[in-house]
C-alpha cells in the first residue's frame, strides 16, 4: 500500500495575537513531538504508522499548538481494520495538558458504535457535543479525512469523508475557550491491531484564545485567586485591583502559582459581605506581552457566620451556619462552653449546615451561659467567629401556665364566632416560648410551634382565624373539643406536666341558658390550683367569652378546702389507686407515710399520678387474699398545692373481692317514684361476710315476661362492697344528696347510666354481669304505708337485712322524720332481730307502739317460734270490745320462726284508734293438733 501528501507545518508570529499554522511533513520526526515516539515510524510516503509490541495497549503522542480561535483542522488518518470497543483513535485538537489534560476539544474514531464523535473536556469532565451516525465507520478498512471548524464565538461543524464525498456529521456550540498548549492523537488496540494505525495528514489553522482570565475565586476572605490563559510575566505584569461598587481591602501581596498561570492575591483584611460586588482588575500580562483588557468581574462573598446558635432544651443546642461545612469538620472540642464546664458529648449532623449538639450536663434554667466556637477552620482558610454567644433556655414549670379559658361549646353563638378555643395564661414571672411543647386534648398531641407568651397574658389557641384577638395562636392541626367533657392536659418540652384539668360538659349556673353552648368557661383565680369546678364559672361577658383577654370573672378565690378522698379502687390483685379530690403535693406522698396493719402484706412502692397529681397507687409486694379486709394508713402531712391538710380519716378499708352467692347482697331501700325533676336510688347492703366486686355486680328494672331488661353496670373499675356496709346509687348524687339526709356521701355512687324504674310497680333485679339473680325485689306502691296522702318521694325500706325480700311484711315507707328516706344510712324503719330464742309462741314488741312514721316504735312486730316444721296459722287483731280489726293472715304456712308486722291499719283501711288491743293466734298442723295464744299491747299516740 502506497501512501503519499502528507505534511505538517506549524509557524508562530510572536508580537500578534494571530498564530498562523500550517501543515509540514514529518521528516524530522520525531523532533516537536513528546509522548510515546518509540511506539511509532515513518512510513514510506512520509506519514505516521503504530508500531507497538503485539499485545494491547495505547500510545500517546503530541505536540505544541495554541490554534483554537477561528481554527479549521484538516486531518486525514487510515485505520487499516474495521474499528471496535478495543480498537479505536482519539484526536485531541486543542488541549491544556497531555494524557491528563483538564480541558479540551477531542474526537473519538471507532469504538462500538462505529461513528465519529466530538467531545469538550471542562475541568476533568466530559460533555458530547457532537455524535455522528452509528455505522458511518463499519468497513474493513477505513479511509477518513476529517475537517473540523471553530469560530472564535463557540460555533463548531464536523466534517468527514470517506471516500463518497464530503458530509457533514453535526454541527454544536460551547461558550468554553481557554489557552489551547496541545495538540495530539492516542490508538487503542490490541495485539492483532498494533500497526495497523496510520496518521497520513495533519494541517491547522487559527488563533490562540486571548490573553485573559480564565477563572476567578474568591478562596476565602483575605484571598482571591485569578487563573489566566496563558503564562504570566511578573517583569510585565502590574495588576491593578479596585472595589468598584464595595471598598476593597488593602492587598497584603501578590503569589504567583506554579507555571505562572494563575496568581494569588493576600488581602490585609477580611473581605465584606457583598452580593454581585464589582472588582475592576487591569495589568496582568502574559509573557508573549499580550494584556488583559481592562476587566470587571462579577463576585459574591459571604464570610462564614453563625446564623443561629440556641438552647432547644437544657441538654440539647441548635446550631445553624450560613453555609454547609465538609463532613466531620466540626467536632466538640470546638467548643467553650461555660468556661469549659460543659462539653459538648454528640454532634448531629442535619445538613445543609444545621447541627444539634448534646451536651454532658444541663445549662441552667433561665440562666445565661456564654459558648466560644474555638479553632473552626475551613479548608478554604475561613475561620468561624469565636463568639461570644450567649445561650439562653427556660421551660415552663408546673403551674407556670394554666388553662384560663375553654369554648368547647360555641353553639348556639352569641356574639363571638362560632368555633371552639382554648385559653392559656402565663401566671409566672418570666417568658415562656410555647415550642415544643405539647398540648393533649382528650389524648390527641398537638405540638405547639414558637410563640412567646409573657408573664401575666394570654394565648388563645383557635383551630382558625375566625377571632380576633391581642394573643392568638392557630396551630397546624386541631382537635375537636368534646361536648360531653374530657381531659385537657400541657406538656413543657421535657415531657413534664405544665397543668391539666378535666373539663365537664355544662358548669352549675344559676342561668340555665348558658349550660346550653355558646358560653365559655372561665377560670376565677388563677393561683387557685385545686382544679375544683368552684374555681370555674361562664363568661359574664355579653360576648359570651374574653379570648385572648383577661377573664370577666377574675377574682380572688383562695383554697382553703383540704384534699378529700373521693375514690378508690384496685387496678389488680397488688395494686390499689387512691384518687383525690385535687392535686396534692408529691413530696408528701412517700413510702414511709404509707402503713398496713395487716400481718403478712407489705408495700412495695407508692407511685404518684403525674399529670393531674390527684392519684396515688400503691403497690404491694404480695397478692391480695380474696374477701380479706385490709386498712391501710395514709400519711398525716398529705395536703393540696395551697398547703391545705388532709382531713379527713387517715386510713382507709379495703380488700380483694372474691365470688358471692344469692342473697350475700340485698336490696335495701328504694326510691322508684321520685318527685318531678328528681331522681330514683337503689340501696343495697352487703349482709355477708364476703367482699363483693362491683364491677360484677348489675342492677335492672324489668322487661318482658318480668325477666331483667337491660343490665347497668355498678363499676367500670375493681371497687369493694365490704361486709356490713350501706351502698346508694342513682344518676344524680347532688339531687339525691339535696333531698335526703345522707349519713355517708362516700357510699353514695352516681351512674351515668341507670335504670327508670315503674312508678305503678315492677321489679328490681340485683344480678351478677351474668345475668345471674342475687336479689330481686318485686315492689308496688301499695307497699306504701296505706294513709300517706303522697308517696311521690317516699322510698320503701326494707325493715329487716334477713328478710325474705318479695314479702309485703318486709318492707315500710320511710320516715317523715328523716326526709322520706335514708339513702347510704341505717333504714329508719329498721327492726333489730334478737339473737336469743322466744321462750313464748309468741313475743310483741313494743308493747307500745305509735304507728306515726317518725321512725320510732311505728310497727307491732309479733315474733313467734314454732319448732315444729309445716304448721299453719292464722293471727287476728281484736279491739278491747272484742271486735276483729285486723286479720294479719289467714290459713297460712309458717316457717319454724319468723316476724309479722302490724302498721295499725285496720281491714277497713283506716288507722286504728289509739287503745288497748288483743292479738289472737291458732296454730295447726295436719295430724289435727292446734295451739291457741293471745296477748294484749297497747296502739298509742305521741304527745308534742
Amino acid at each position: 500500500m502506497r501512501l503519499i501528501g502528507y505534511y505538517f507545518l506549524l509557524a508562530v508570529c510572536y508580537g500578534t495575537s494571530v498564530f498562523n499554522i500550517y501543515s509540514i511533513s514529518f521528516d524530522d520526526y520525531p523532533q516537536g513531538w513528546i509522548g510515546d515516539t518509540a511506539l511509532f515510524v515513518k512510513d514510506e510516503n512520509g506519514g505516521l504508522r503504530l508500531n507497538a509490541p503485539e499485545e494491547a495497549g495505547d500510545a500517546f503522542l503530541f505536540s505544541p499548538s495554541t490554534g483554537i480561535n477561528d481554527a479549521v483542522w484538516n486531518i486525514r488518518v487510515l485505520l487499516d481494520f474495521n474499528p471496535s470497543a478495543y480498537n479505536y483513535m482519539k484526536i485531541y485538537l486543542a488541549t491544556d495538558g497531555q494524557e491528563e489534560f483538564k480541558n479540551g476539544f477531542y474526537l473519538v474514531i471507532g469504538t462500538t458504535h462505529d461513528n465519529i464523535t466530538l467531545w469538550e473536556r471542562i475541568e476533568g469532565e466530559d460533555h458530547l457535543l457532537i455524535e455522528g451516525a452509528e455505522k458511518l465507520l463499519n468497513q474493513e478498512q477505513v479511509a477518513l479525512d476529517i475537517k473540523v471548524n471553530r469560530r472564535a464565538d463557540g460555533y463548531w461543524k464536523l466534517e468527514v469523508n470517506i471516500g463518497t464525498g464530503w458530509i457533514t456529521v453535526g454541527e454544536a456550540f460551547s461558550s468554553f475557550g481557554f489557552g489551547a498548549k496541545w495538540f495530539g492523537f492516542s490508538c487503542h488496540y490490541t495485539k492483532t491491531r498494533a500497526n495497523k494505525f496510520y496518521i497520513l495528514n495533519i494541517s491547522i489553522t487559527g488563533n490562540p484564545y486571548p490573553f485573559n482570565i480564565t477563572n476567578f475565586q474568591v478562596v476565602n476572605g483575605y484571598t482571591l485567586l485569578f487563573e489566566f490563559s496563558d503564562t504570566l510575566s511578573s517583569t510585565y505584569s502590574q495588576p491593578v485591583l479596585r472595589g468598584v461598587n464595595f471598598e476593597l481591602p488593602s492587598i497584603d501581596n501578590f503569589v504567583y502559582g506554579d507555571g505562572f498561570n494563575s496568581s494569588k492575591v493576600e488581602l490585609m483584611n477580611l473581605l465584606p459581605d457583598i452580593k454581585e460586588g464589582q472588582l475592576f482588575i487591569s495589568g496582568w500580562c502574559s509573557k508573549n506581552g499580550q494584556c488583559i483588557d481592562d476587566t470587571i468581574l462579577i463576585f459574591s462573598y459571604q464570610s462564614p457566620k453563625v446564623l443561629q446558635f440556641y438552647a432547644e432544651g437544657y441538654y440539647d443546642l441548635f446550631l445553624s451556619f450560613n453555609l454547609s461545612l465538609p463532613e466531620g469538620l466540626l467536632q466538640p472540642d470546638n467548643f467553650n462552653i461555660g468556661n469549659g464546664n460543659i462539653k459538648v458529648s454528640e454532634i448531629l449532623d442535619l445538613k445543609q449546615g444545621n447541627y444539634r449538639l448534646r451536651l454532658n450536663r444541663p445549662i441552667g434554667d433561665a440562666e445565661e451561659t456564654i459558648c466560644y466556637i474555638e479553632n473552626l477552620t475551613l479548608p478554604n482558610g475561613d475561620v468561624i467567629p469565636y463568639g461570644p454567644y450567649q445561650l439562653y433556655y427556660h421551660e415552663a414549670a408546673p403551674f407556670d401556665i394554666v388553662f384560663s379559658e375553654i369554648m368547647h361549646d360555641p353553639s348556639p353563638q352569641v356574639l363571638l364566632p362560632e368555633v371552639e378555643y382554648l385559653e392559656l395564661y402565663n401566671r409566672s414571672e418570666l417568658p415562656v416560648d410555647l415550642k415544643n411543647m405539647i398540648l393533649s386534648i382528650n389524648g390527641n398531641k398537638i405540638t405547639l410551634e414558637s410563640y412567646l407568651l409573657f408573664p401575666n397574658e394570654y394565648v388563645v389557641i383557635i383551630q382558625n382565624d375566625a377571632v380576633t384577638s391581642k394573643g392568638r395562636y392557630i396551630p397546624e392541626k386541631w382537635v375537636t373539643l368534646n361536648n360531653m367533657g374530657g381531659e385537657l392536659v400541657l406538656y413543657n418540652p421535657s415531657g413534664i406536666v405544665v397543668d391539666a384539668f378535666r373539663y365537664p360538659s355544662v358548669l352549675e349556673s344559676d342561668n340555665f341558658f348558658k349550660q346550653q353552648g355558646g358560653w365559655s368557661m372561665e377560670l376565677i383565680d388563677p393561683d387557685n390550683l385545686s382544679n375544683d369546678l368552684s374555681n370555674w364559672a361562664y363568661s359574664t361577658n355579653n360576648r359570651g367569652g374574653t379570648p385572648g383577654e383577661p377573664n370577666s370573672v377574675t377574682t380572688v378565690n383562695p383554697d382553703f378546702s383540704g384534699p378529700r378522698l373521693v375514690d378508690s379502687w384496685l387496678e389488680n390483685d397488688s395494686v390499689l389507686t387512691l384518687a383525690f379530690s385535687e392535686p396534692i403535693k408529691y413530696e408528701n406522698i412517700v413510702d414511709s407515710g404509707f402503713s398496713l396493719t395487716s400481718n403478712g402484706l407489705d408495700i412495695e412502692r407508692i407511685l404518684w399520678d403525674s399529670v393531674f397529681k390527684d392519684q396515688v397507687r400503691v403497690a404491694f409486694k404480695t397478692r391480695l387474699i380474696p374477701h380479706k379486709i385490709e386498712k391501710l394508713n395514709l400519711p398525716s402531712n398529705i395536703s393540696d398545692l395551697s398547703g391545705n391538710l388532709f382531713s379527713e380519716e387517715h386510713s382507709l378499708l379495703f380488700g380483694l373481692p372474691g365470688q358471692v352467692d344469692s342473697f350475700d347482697i340485698v336490696i335495701n331501700e328504694l326510691l322508684f317514684d321520685p318527685p318531678v325533676g328528681g331522681f330514683e336510688y337503689v340501696e343495697l347492703y352487703n349482709r355477708s361476710g364476703k367482699i363483693a366486686a362491683l364491677d360484677s355486680l348489675c342492677i335492672a328494672r324489668n322487661g318482658s315476661q318480668n325477666q331483667p331488661e337491660e343490665l347497668f353496670r355498678l363499676s367500670d373499675r375493681t371497687r369493694w362492697f365490704l361486709p356490713g356496709r350501706h351502698l346508694c346509687f342513682t344518676k344524680n348524687a347532688e339531687w339525691v344528696k339535696s333531698n335526703f339526709i345522707c349519713e355517708a356521701e362516700d357510699q353514695l355512687v352516681e351512674l351515668s347510666k341507670f335504670p327508670n324504674f315503674y312508678s305503678d310497680g315492677g321489679v328490681v333485679f340485683l344480678t351478677s354481669l351474668n345475668g345471674h339473680v342475687i336479689d330481686r325485689f318485686d315492689y308496688s306502691p301499695d307497699y306504701h304505708f296505706e294513709l300517706l296522702a303522697e308517696t311521690k318521694g317516699v322510698a320503701l325500706e326494707r325493715i329487716s337485712y334477713d328478710a325474705i325480700t318479695n314479702s309485703p311484711m318486709s318492707w315500710q315507707s320511710a320516715s317523715s322524720m328523716v326526709g322520706y328516706g335514708t339513702p347510704t344510712g341505717k333504714n329508719s324503719q329498721y327492726v333489730e332481730t334478737s339473737s336469743g330464742q322466744y321462750s313464748k309462741l309468741l313475743e310483741l314488741t313494743p308493747k307500745v307502739f305509735t304507728p306515726d312514721l317518725d321512725g320510732v316504735d311505728d310497727f307491732l312486730i309479733v315474733n313467734y317460734t314454732l319448732g315444729i316444721p309445716g304448721q299453719k296459722g292464722t293471727f287476728i287483731i281484736y279491739d278491747i270490745e272484742g271486735r276483729p280489726v285486723k286479720h294479719l293472715i289467714n290459713n297460712q304456712t309458717l316457717s319454724t320462726s319468723g316476724k309479722i308486722i302490724w302498721d295499725g291499719i285496720t281491714d277497713d283501711h283506716t288507722l286504728a284508734p289509739p287503745g288497748i288491743y288483743v292479738i289472737w293466734c291458732r296454730i295447726f298442723d295436719l295430724n289435727g293438733n292446734v295451739r291457741e295464744f293471745k296477748d294484749s299491747f297497747v296502739l298509742g299516740v305521741k304527745a308534742y
